[in-house]
């Protein structure tokens, strides 16, 4: 009835396609914004049920909260996938990436290593990249992306050569977490002006 009324009248003004957009939002497009909770976090889920089954399994107690161990993991996922995109991990990459955990987050012995492992299985068997970054620029603030888009050139550039492969990884990795374009070429060279 609504509808009709606004389809009769002459004229069509913003006004009237606002409320048309609003009557479809209503009726047609309401069931597709609701977002499915049992399939919403499924990355946090499975690291952090990662983490705590390797614990148990090594006797080791994590002392940080679950929030703190996501966070990690998120950051920590994405590096590792750009050390990996290139078809092989070298040691100076995995070297690179357990440096900038410890010293971002001060774990270090037992604790980093299963980290380290969880984060290496995610990179390598596949993740939701959307719900990561996503998780991540809600987490984070600009600056702080920046930080972790020169920690991923530096972990790239950890064997001696930034790939192409790496470098279009990170490009796709930045424009998701929304970072400029000017601030991706200067982490980019920041790091080639190291490795000449």
């Amino acid at each position: 009835n609504q509808f009709r009324k606004l389809i009769q009248k002459s004229s069509v003004t913003r006004r009237s396609l606002g409320r048309i957009r609003n009557l479809l939002e209503k009726t047609i497009f309401s069931k597709v914004s609701e977002k499915d909770p049992d399939l919403e976090k499924y990355f946090k889920r499975k690291v952090l049920k990662k983490v705590e089954l390797k614990t148990a399994r090594q006797g080791i107690k994590m002392n940080s909260p679950d929030d703190k161990l996501y966070f990690i993991c998120l950051i920590g996922t994405l590096m590792a996938a750009v050390a990996q995109v290139d078809g092989h991990f070298d040691e100076s990459e995995k070297k690179a990436l357990k440096k900038e955990l410890s010293d971002r987050f001060e774990f270090k012995g037992k604790e980093l290593k299963i980290l380290f492992e969880v984060i290496s299985e995610q990179a390598r068997h596949g993740f939701d990249f959307h719900e990561v970054t996503a998780e991540l620029n809600n987490l984070t603030t600009y600056n702080e992306r920046v930080h972790i888009a020169d920690c991923m050139f530096a972990i790239a550039g950890a064997d001696g050569e930034l790939s192409h492969e790496e470098t279009e990884e990170i490009r796709r990795i930045t424009k998701a977490m929304r970072i400029s374009h000017k601030v991706f070429i200067n982490s980019k060279m920041k790091v080639l002006s190291t490795l000449r």
